[in-house]
């Protein structure tokens, strides 16, 4: 069978998972290798440049050769045999979808919120309970869509138009950089419209519908759950997740405690 290399972060499972369910995807033979395993010294780099050297279809996700020299995945694609098809797709990523997110060294929510943590301002709960709290959900989301798109200049795989175009109506991302369903299956359709021999002119004609069961079919890790806070302020269509209250007033409580950083 011919075989298929993807070089990029934990995203390369999800995309395998749903390259699989489609004819041509289902023809291959999947090597995936995650890039920062390699470039943390965890993972052998030998493993990724054999599999590059024999590969039909290399996928791969940007990283700088000055960063990162040989590991990179621009020095990677300089192994691929003369036939193989080269495809990159950016880091998918988007903090705008929930009103907290904790990192290692801090929050990353609306400033005004970490402002009024900053100083223990306790009455962030009673407007939590409330519902007069605003994470500026929109504005987090297009800066990082933003980000996405500038990304995406040198990419084969663009999602950023179709985020803005389904963000209200259907879960797009698990956590901030862990995407659902419905983002891995559109990566998966772009795919397999490059791999089309007599393809259409157009991505967004490309007759393949990919199904899909849950938001998570390729069980990936990470999950935040979506709040009604998220909703109002997208307009989004969707249901809250259950048990949500809980876990968001318990981060911005610590958030407060914290005085916004960790």
């Amino acid at each position: 069978m011919p075989l298929c290399t993807i070089y990029a972060n934990c995203q390369a499972d999800g995309l395998a998972h749903f390259m699989k369910k489609t004819e041509r995807g289902a023809k291959f033979d999947y090597a995936i290798h995650h890039n920062w395993q390699i470039i943390m010294g965890e993972e052998d780099p030998k493993g990724v440049m054999e599999n590059a050297a024999k590969s039909d279809v290399f996928i791969t996700m940007p990283t700088p050769s000055l960063k990162y020299g040989q590991l990179s995945s621009e020095e990677m694609i300089k192994t691929v045999p003369a036939h193989c098809k080269v495809l990159r797709f950016s880091y998918q990523f988007n903090y705008g979808f929930f009103p907290i997110i904790v990192w290692p060294g801090g929050y990353e929510t609306a400033e005004a919120l970490k402002a009024r943590a900053r100083v223990g301002d306790t009455s962030l709960l009673d407007d939590f309970d409330a519902g007069k709290l605003h994470f500026d959900c929109a504005i987090r989301m297009l800066q990082c869509l933003a980000e996405q798109e500038r990304r995406e200049r040198t990419c084969d795989i663009k999602t950023t138009g179709f985020i803005l175009s389904n963000f209200q109506k259907v879960k797009l991302f698990l956590d901030q950089h862990h995407p659902a369903s419905a983002m891995y299956a559109e990566l998966a359709k772009q795919v397999d419209w490059h791999l089309d021999p007599d393809r259409c002119e157009h991505i967004w004609e490309h007759p393949l519908t990919i199904l899909w069961e849950g938001d998570n079919e390729a069980k990936m890790n990470g999950a935040i759950p979506l709040s009604p806070f998220t909703i109002r302020e997208l307009n989004m269509t969707m249901n809250p997740d259950p048990d949500q209250r809980g876990q968001y007033r318990e981060v911005l409580g610590l958030m407060i405690q914290d005085k916004g950083v960790k």
